[in-house]
């Protein structure tokens, strides 16, 4: 499940890189290097959800972080590290 939420966000992303690409072609260098750091981040967060890296994941997540899972039940930022410091996660 986790590997495809995390193909479904890089495939959304890449399309969103495509996007600035063609709406500013002279703007497009610096939106492409936002967007590549965006996505390195959101890679970083995976994987520390993966490895249960709560701690890089406080320092990642604001105050008011909420997560919202496949299933419909959303958890604020405390809830969501709990439930990564459980476990249960699996990569494939």
């Amino acid at each position: 499940m986790v590997k495809l939420e995390k193909n479904i966000s890089l495939k959304l992303n890449f399309l969103i890189i495509l996007l600035f690409a063609a709406i500013s072609p002279t703007s497009a260098q610096s939106k492409l290097s936002d967007s590549l750091q965006l996505i390195s981040l959101t890679q970083a967060i995976d994987d520390a959800v993966v490895s249960q890296d709560t701690l890089f994941l406080k320092s990642a997540y604001a105050d008011d972080f909420v997560f919202s899972h496949g299933s419909g039940r959303v958890e604020g930022r405390e809830g969501w590290l709990r439930s990564v410091a459980k476990g249960g996660f699996t990569y494939r």
